[in-house]
C-alpha cells in the first residue's frame, strides 16, 4: 500500500471515529483544557456520567479543531462570564496549536503582545485587559483580528504591524480608532493583503503594495481632511475590492469614493449621496482599474429621478435601494456585463429595451405592464413586480431549464426564479416553444472544433447542445457574438468534425429534439430517389442536404409541365414529403406520359431530375458520379433508368467530360476532354488549331531572349521591347545622351547604342560631345602641368610651374655662398629655369647687382651687411624670398660666458677650448674621466670608471629611441616626426617617425655603429645614425667645413632624408627631435636633488658659430650645440635656429632649412657633465653610496632631400620603461 493511500485511511477512520464517537485531545492537552474550561467557565462543553468532559474535538460543537494525532490544531475559549484574567501561561500546554480563538474574557496586558509559537491566526473578539489601546508591536500572525471596546478612540500605529503578517482586522461596532502610518513600511517589504477597520480618519497607505481588500467604516466624528488617503490604496489583485461604509455622513457626495488614477478593480460604498447637480461621468476617466462598483446611495442620488452616472461599457455597476422615477432605458454595456438596480426603480411601466448590455436585475422595482421583445438580446430578472401579459418566447421556451450556464453573473440561474412573483400568462415550465429555429454552422479553420450557433429563440445557454449527440460546447470560452441569438462555442476534449458531410445536433432544451446540418452550406440538395405515392398527389423525395427542419429554409419542389408540390408536409436534412397544388393531380395512370423532370428549389440552389410518373413506382436508380453535380450543373440524373443526360458541352457517361468547340481541332490537334480545349500540333496553333506555328529565333533558351520582347510565331519575327535589338533581341538597346536635342549633339559625333556611350569626333568631347575641345600649343605642358582641352590652355603645376607652355618654373635656393660683411660676391644655387626676365636680386631690401646667371646659380655683388638678411629674387613676374642669408664675420667671434676662465676662446668660430677637467660650452662642466659602458674595464665593480657608477644605454629599434641612464637620471632621444610646410608656413603633410624603423650594426675595436631606417615615400627613405666613440682619444668630425672632436664615450647621432617628393616648388620641410630628462627613482642622492632649470644663447646675428641650450636637473647637466650651418646638396650654406621654452622642462628647437634638392646635412651635438656643486658623497647616506655623473657627448645629424623647413627639438619629462630598451651592445644581435 502507498504512503498516500495509507495516510488517506487513516483519515478516514479519524474521521469516522470523530463522527461516531466521542474524541477528545491527548491527555495533557485534555487536563490544560479542563483547567481553562472551569477557570473561565467556557462555553459549549459537556460531561458525561463519569464527570468526564466528551465531544471536545468535535468541531460542531466546541469549534474546536483537532488533527489526526488528537493534538488541538484550533483552540476555541469563550467564556460565559468570569472574572479571572487570561494570561499566556496555557502556551505551553498545546504545541500543535495554528489558531488562538478567544471571546468575552479579560486578558492580561501583555497578553496581546505574546507570540504563541506554533501559532499563526488569532481572533480576539469581545476582549478587555487593554486599556490604552496597541501600544508596541505585535507578533509576527499572519491573520490578527482584536475586537475590543477598549480600541476605541486609541491611535493604532500601522509600525506595529509586523511585516509577516497579511491580515489585519479591527471591527469592533463601537470601537474606532485613530489610524496613523508614520514611520510604517519604510522599506516597503510589508505582506500585508487585506485590512478591515473601523476608523475616525484614513492615513497614507501608499508604501502597502500587496493588499488586496480593504474596508472601512467611518465613525460620526470621521475627519474628511483625511479621506483624499483613500487615492493611496493601490490593489493589486484582479478581484481586490475596497469596502467603505459612511452611512453617517449627511454630506457625502461620490467623487469622495470613486475618482480617476484608482488602482482598485472593485469598490463597494454604502453612504447617503446628497443630490447631485450633474451626471457623474466615470467614462472621461483615463487612468483607474475599474471593474465592478457597488453604490448604496440613498435616497437623495438621483438626476430628476434619473440615473445620475454615466458609466464605461466595460463597469459592472450595482445601484442598491436607490430611488428612481424615470427607467434607465439608454444604458450601453459589453455582453458580459450585468448591471443590477434592485429595489431602486419606482417607474410604473416597463418599456421597451433601447440599450445594450448582458444582463440587467431589476429585482423589487414593482415595475407593470407587459415585457417587450426588444429585451431578448439580455438575460433579465425582473422578480416581484406587476408585470402581466405573455412572457416572451425567448424567455417562455426555457422556464423548464433549473439553472442557466452563462456569462450572467445573475443569482437566480433559473428562468423560472428569475420572473417569478409576476402575473405572466404563460409562466409554466410545461408551456410549448413552437419558435425555436436554430442554425449550427462548422467553422472550417482547418482544426473543425468551433461552430456558430444562430437563430431565434435559441436562448442563453450553450451547454444545452449535443454536437453529434454527445459533444458538449465548452461553456467557459463561448463568445456571444449576439445574447440570445448569435454564439460561437469550442467542443470539449478535443473533439473535431474533420471528414465529416453532415453532423446531427441535440437540442435537449426546449424541445428535446435532434436536427441535422451540413458541415458545407454550399452543397445543393442531392437527390437520391422519388417515390409516386398512389394517391396520385404526393411525392416523398430522399437523399441530402434538404432543409435541416420544416420552414428551416426555403424550399419548393416542382414537377415540370404538370405543376407544383407546393404543400411541404415534412422535411429534414435527408428528405421531404409534399402534395400537389389544389387541382393538380399526377398523371399516374397514364403509361405512355413521358419522363417528366423534378424540380427541387432550397435558397439558391435549384436541382433537377428525371422520374417516372407511375403509382409507388420508386425512381432510385443511382447515376454515374451523381451525373458530376458535385462539379456543376452538367447534366440531369435519369433516376428511373440511372443514366446521365448531358446538357451542351458536356460529354461522357457522367458528363464531367468537356466538349472543345471544334470536335477534330481543325484536324491538327486533339480535344482534351478535361479541359475542352484543343491540344494542337507542334505547327498550328488557336483555340482550333487551324493558326500555323513558326517559332522565332531565341538566345539564352528563351525565344526572343525572353523578357518583355515578344514572338509573333505565324511569322516567326521576334518584336523586341526598347531595350533590346536584333534578330533575337539578344543585343542590347541602350539611349545615348541627348545635347542640343540630337543624339550625341549630332555633327561628326556617333552612339554606340549597345553601350549607350558616344564616340565623340575630333572637335567635340563630353559624356554627350556637347563640350569643344581644343589642344593646347604642347599638347603635354612639357609635362608640367595638364592641357585643359576645353580652352586649349594648360594648367601648369601650382606653385612650380607657369607661363603659357608650363616651361617658367617657380625659383628657390637651396644653398648660399655669403661674402663677407664687407660685401662683395654672393653666389645663390637652386633652380632659376632657362627664363629670366627682368631679373632682379635684394639683400636686405638693398639691391645686389646681377653678375651672372643660369639656370642653377645667380652671382651678384652683395653691398656691406651684418648677420642673417632676407633675399629677394624677382623675375618672370615672379617673387621669391629667401630669409637664410647670412654674413660671412670677418671680426673676432665671441665665445658663450667667456668660457667660465676655465678654457681658451677660439674667435674665429666662437668656440670655447676648455682646460683639463672641464668641458661643456662655456666650460663650466667638469669632466668624469670614465665613459660609457665600453669606458672604462667591466672587471671593475663600478664598470671601470674610476669607482663612478656605469653609464646605461639603451636603443629601441622599433621607435628608434635612445636612453643615457646614470643612477637615478635617464635621457632619451628621438625623433618624432617629419612635416611638410608650403610658404604660407601650414603643414601640408605629416610623417611620423616613431614607428617602423629597421636595424643595422657594426661592431669593431674603435666604434660601434647602429644604423636605423624608414621609407616614407615611394623613393624617400630616412636614415638615422648612432654611433658611440670608444677610442680613449676621442674621435675628430667635420661638418660644414668645421672642424670637431668628440671625447671617448660619447654618442653621435646622424638622419639622413633622401629623395623627398616636395607638393610644389616652394614647400619646404620640418623635423621634430624630442629628448626626454625622467627621474627614475628616488635614490640616496638627496644632496644633488634640484629642479630643472633651461638656459639657451642664441647667436642669430654671426656673433657666434654656434647656438647653445642647458638644461640643469639634480647638477648633472645636458648641453645642446647647434652648429649655425648645414650642407644643401653638398654645399654648406646657413641654417635658422630658434628655441623656445615649452615648460619648466622642456624646450623647443626649430631648424629652419632652404630648400634642398639633392640632401642637407645638420650636426648639433649633445653632452651631458656634472655640475661643479655637485657632490660625489652625501652626508646623510645610509649606505653611503656615491653619486655621479658620466659626461656622454650626444652629436645629432641630421640629412634631408629638398628642403627641410625645420627642426623642433622637444625634450620633456615622461615616465620610460626600461625593459622595452635593448642595450646597443645587444644591437649587435639585431639585423
Amino acid at each position: 500500500m502507498t504512503l498516500f493511500k495509507l495516510e488517506f485511511l487513516l483519515f478516514f477512520i479519524f474521521s469516522f471515529i470523530i463522527g461516531c464517537f466521542s474524541v477528545n485531545p491527548v491527555q495533557s492537552e485534555y487536563n490544560c483544557l479542563v483547567n481553562l474550561i472551569e477557570n473561565f467557565k467556557l462555553l459549549k462543553f459537556t460531561k458525561d456520567g463519569s464527570n468526564q468532559y466528551i465531544d471536545i474535538c468535535t468541531t460542531s460543537i466546541t469549534g474546536i479543531i483537532c488533527n489526526t494525532n488528537l493534538n488541538i490544531k484550533t483552540l476555541v475559549l469563550n467564556s460565559g462570564g468570569s472574572d479571572n484574567i487570561l494570561d499566556t501561561s496555557f502556551a505551553t500546554c498545546f504545541p500543535q496549536m495554528e489558531e488562538l480563538i478567544v471571546s468575552n474574557i479579560q486578558v492580561n496586558s501583555d497578553f496581546v503582545y505574546y507570540k504563541f509559537p506554533t501559532t499563526n491566526i488569532v481572533r480576539y473578539s469581545n476582549i478587555s485587559g487593554i486599556l490604552g489601546g496597541i501600544t508596541q508591536p505585535l507578533p509576527s500572525y499572519r491573520v490578527i483580528e482584536i475586537d475590543s471596546f477598549e480600541l476605541n478612540q486609541t491611535t493604532f500605529r500601522m509600525e506595529y504591524v509586523n511585516k509577516n503578517t497579511i491580515s489585519i482586522n479591527f471591527a469592533f461596532n463601537s470601537a474606532y480608532i485613530y489610524l496613523n502610518t508614520d514611520g510604517a513600511n519604510l522599506q516597503g517589504d510589508s505582506n500585508l493583503a487585506s485590512l478591515y477597520l473601523f476608523t475616525n480618519n484614513l492615513a497614507d497607505l501608499s508604501s502597502y503594495k500587496t493588499l488586496k481588500a480593504v474596508r472601512f467604516h467611518f465613525s460620526s466624528t470621521f475627519d474628511y481632511l483625511t479621506i483624499p488617503f483613500l487615492k493611496t490604496v493601490s490593489l493589486n489583485d484582479p478581484k481586490g475590492q475596497m469596502t467603505i461604509y459612511d452611512t453617517l455622513n449627511q454630506n457625502a457626495t461620490l467623487d469622495q469614493y470613486i475618482f480617476d488614477n484608482s488602482i482598485v478593480p472593485s469598490i463597494q460604498v454604502s453612504a447617503k449621496l446628497i443630490k447631485p447637480n450633474e451626471y457623474f461621468d466615470i467614462t472621461l476617466f483615463k487612468n483607474h482599474t475599474y471593474k465592478s462598483i457597488v453604490i448604496f446611495p440613498g435616497l437623495s442620488y438621483s438626476i430628476n429621478g434619473s440615473f445620475p452616472l454615466i458609466v464605461p461599457k466595460n463597469i459592472e455597476i450595482s445601484f442598491l435601494g436607490g430611488f428612481l422615477t424615470v427607467f434607465p432605458n439608454y444604458l450601453n454595456f459589453n455582453l458580459d456585463v450585468t448591471t443590477t438596480f434592485q429595489g431602486s426603480i419606482a417607474t410604473s411601466r416597463f418599456p421597451r429595451f433601447l440599450g445594450s448590455g448582458g444582463s440587467y436585475d431589476f429585482t423589487g422595482t414593482k415595475l407593470s405592464g407587459s415585457i417587450d421583445e426588444s429585451w431578448c438580446t439580455t438575460e433579465i430578472v425582473i422578480s416581484q413586480g406587476d408585470l402581466t401579459g405573455l412572457l416572451p418566447s425567448c424567455y417562455a421556451c426555457y422556464l423548464n431549464v433549473t439553472s442557466l450556464n452563462s456569462y450572467s453573473k445573475l443569482q437566480q440561474r433559473s428562468m423560472m426564479l428569475r420572473f417569478a412573483k409576476n402575473n405572466f400568462s404563460n409562466y409554466d415550465k410545461n408551456t410549448p416553444c413552437t419558435t425555436f429555429r436554430p442554425k449550427v454552422e462548422l467553422i472550417n479553420d482547418g482544426v473543425f472544433n468551433k461552430v456558430i450557433v444562430t437563430g431565434n429563440d435559441i436562448g442563453f445557454d450553450v451547454t444545452l447542445w449535443k454536437i453529434n449527440l454527445t459533444i458538449s460546447l465548452d461553456s467557459a470560452t463561448y463568445v456571444i457574438n449576439q445574447n440570445g441569438k448569435n454564439y460561437t462555442a469550442t467542443m470539449v476534449g478535443g473533439n473535431n468534425l474533420k471528414n465529416v458531410e453532415y453532423f446531427p445536433v441535440l437540442f435537449t432544451t426546449p424541445n428535446n429534439v435532434t436536427y441535422t446540418f451540413p458541415t458545407n452550406y454550399n452543397i445543393p440538395p442531392i437527390i437520391k430517389s422519388v417515390l409516386i405515392k398512389s394517391t396520385g398527389n404526393q411525392i416523398q423525395v430522399s437523399g441530402t442536404h434538404f432543409s435541416s427542419y420544416l420552414e428551416f429554409t426555403n424550399q419548393q419542389i416542382q414537377i415540370q409541365n404538370i405543376g407544383n408540390c407546393s404543400t411541404i408536409t415534412s422535411s429534414d436534412f435527408f428528405g421531404a414529403q409534399c402534395t400537389m397544388e389544389t387541382g393538380k393531380q399526377l398523371p399516374i395512370s397514364n403509361s405512355t406520359i413521358p419522363l417528366q423532370i423534378i424540380s427541387i428549389e432550397k435558397d439558391s440552389f435549384n436541382v433537377k431530375a428525371y422520374i417516372k410518373i407511375e403509382s409507388n413506382f420508386n425512381n432510385n436508380q443511382v447515376c454515374p458520379n451523381d451525373c458530376s453535380t458535385s462539379v456543376g450543373i452538367n447534366s440531369i440524373c435519369d433516376l428511373s433508368s440511372g443514366t446521365c443526360k448531358c446538357l451542351p458541352g458536356f460529354v461522357g457517361s457522367d458528363c464531367l467530360s468537356l466538349e472543345c468547340s471544334v470536335p477534330d481541332c481543325s484536324n491538327n490537334g486533339v480535344c482534351d476532354y478535361t479541359t475542352g480545349k484543343c491540344i494542337c500540333a507542334s505547327t498550328h496553333q488557336g483555340s482550333d488549331c487551324s493558326l500555323p506555328l513558326i517559332l522565332c529565333p531565341g538566345s539564352n533558351s528563351f525565344p526572343c531572349n525572353g523578357g518583355s520582347n515578344t514572338c509573333n510565331n505565324q511569322t516567326g519575327i521576334c518584336d523586341c521591347d526598347s531595350a533590346h535589338q536584333g534578330s533575337d533581341c539578344s543585343v542590347p538597346l541602350i539611349q545615348c545622351p541627348i545635347a542640343g536635342g540630337l543624339t550625341c549633339n549630332g555633327g561628326l559625333n556617333k552612339c554606340n547604342n549597345q553601350t549607350g556611350t558616344c564616340d565623340c569626333g575630333p572637335s567635340n568631347q563630353g559624356s554627350d560631345c556637347s563640350l569643344p575641345y581644343i589642344d593646347c600649343d604642347t599638347v603635354d605642358c612639357n609635362s608640367n602641368g595638364v592641357c585643359d582641352t576645353i580652352k586649349g590652355e594648360c594648367n601648369c603645376k601650382e606653385n612650380s610651374w607657369s607661363g603659357p607652355t608650363c616651361l617658367i618654373p617657380y625659383h628657390y635656393i637651396t644653398s648660399t655662398i655669403p661674402s663677407t660683411t664687407n660685401g662683395g660676391v654672393a653666389s645663390f644655387i637652386g633652380f632659376f629655369g632657362n627664363y629670366h626676365n627682368n631679373l632682379s636680386i635684394t639683400i636686405g631690401n638693398l639691391p645686389c647687382p646681377l653678375l651672372y646667371n643660369s639656370t642653377t646659380v645667380l652671382n651678384c655683388t652683395a653691398p656691406p651687411g651684418f648677420g642673417v638678411k632676407v633675399v629677394v629674387i624677382i623675375q618672370n613676374n615672379i617673387t621669391y624670398s629667401y630669409d637664410k642669408y647670412q654674413y660671412l664675420n670677418i671680426n673676432n667671434q665671441t665665445c658663450p660666458n667667456k668660457c667660465s676662465n676655465q678654457g681658451t676662446c677660439n674667435t674665429l668660430n666662437g668656440q670655447c677650448k676648455c682646460n683639463n677637467g672641464f668641458n661643456g660650452a662655456d666650460c663650466s662642466g667638469i669632466i668624469n674621466p670614465g665613459g660609457g659602458n665600453n669606458g672604462g674595464s667591466n672587471s671593475d665593480s663600478d664598470g671601470g670608471n674610476s669607482g663612478n657608477p656605469p653609464t646605461d644605454t639603451g636603443v629601441d629599434p622599433g621607435s628608434g629611441n635612445t636612453t643615457i641612464s646614470n643612477q637615478e637620471v635617464q635621457f632619451q632621444i628621438f625623433f618624432k616626426s617629419l612635416y611638410e610646410i608650403d610658404f604660407n608656413g601650414n603643414i601640408v603633410e605629416t610623417y611620423s617617425l616613431q614607428n617602423s624603423w629597421t636595424t643595422n650594426s657594426t661592431n669593431s675595436k674603435n666604434e660601434i655603429i647602429y644604423t636605423l631606417s624608414q621609407t616614407i615615400q615611394s623613393n624617400c627613405s630616412i636614415i638615422s645614425k648612432i654611433e658611440e666613440i670608444t677610442n680613449r682619444n676621442g674621435k675628430e668630425f667635420t661638418f660644414a667645413d668645421e672642424t670637431f672632436n668628440l671625447q671617448y664615450g660619447s654618442i653621435k647621432f646622424s638622419i639622413g632624408i633622401y629623395n623627398y617628393s616636395y607638393k610644389n616648388n616652394l614647400n619646404t620641410l620640418k623635423l621634430e627631435l624630442i629628448s626626454s630628462v625622467d627621474q627614475l627613482s628616488s635614490d640616496d642622492n638627496e644632496c644633488n636633488e634640484m629642479d630643472t632649470s633651461i638656459n639657451t644663447i642664441n647667436n642669430k646675428d654671426g656673433e657666434s658659430t654656434f647656438n647653445y641650450i642647458k638644461i640643469s636637473k639634480n647638477n648633472k647637466i645636458l648641453e645642446g650645440r647647434f652648429i649655425n650651418k648645414l650642407v644643401s646638396d653638398g654645399r654648406p650654406t646657413y641654417l635658422l635656429t630658434s628655441m623656445k621654452n615649452e615648460s619648466k622642462d622642456s624646450i623647443s628647437i626649430s631648424l629652419d632649412l632652404p630648400h634642398c634638392v639633392e640632401s642637407c646635412i645638420i650636426d648639433p651635438d649633445f653632452s651631458v657633465l656634472i655640475s661643479p656643486e655637485f657632490k660625489n658623497e652625501c652626508g646623510n647616506s645610509k649606505d653611503e653610496r656615491k653619486s655621479y655623473v658620466i659626461p656622454v657627448a650626444v652629436v645629432a645629424s641630421v640629412v634631408g632631400v629638398s628642403a627641410i623647413g625645420a627642426i623642433s627639438f622637444l625634450i620633456y619629462r615622461r615616465k620610460v620603461n626600461k625593459n622595452f630598451l635593448v642595450k646597443l651592445k645587444q644591437l649587435n644581435n639585431i639585423k
